[in-house]
């Protein structure tokens, strides 16, 4: 396995976990909205 296969595994790898992350994020602003509003 070469240095830049391992590169480019790692970097896919990376880029899902941020874009799972941003919509775990947005879910959860989501779900606290709609927990605020239907509080008040």
């Amino acid at each position: 396995m070469t240095d830049s296969a391992f590169l480019r595994l790692l970097f896919s790898v990376a880029i899902w976990c941020i874009a799972y992350a941003v919509v775990a994020v947005q879910m959860s602003i989501r779900l606290f909205n709609f927990n605020r509003s239907s509080l008040t």
